[in-house]
């Protein structure tokens, strides 16, 4: 049971640390993405 425990304890982990990486870039993507749509419009 403790095995199982530290399993799921590890995907846990990897799964938060990709949620955290996209959310942490979330404000800079967009911001990207206003400036490439302004270029575009010029």
């Amino acid at each position: 049971m403790s095995s199982l425990g530290l399993l799921v304890a590890g995907i846990a982990h990897e799964i938060n640390n990709q949620v955290n990486f996209i959310h942490g870039n979330l404000q800079y993507a967009n911001q990207y993405a206003g400036d490439l749509l302004e270029l575009v419009d010029l």
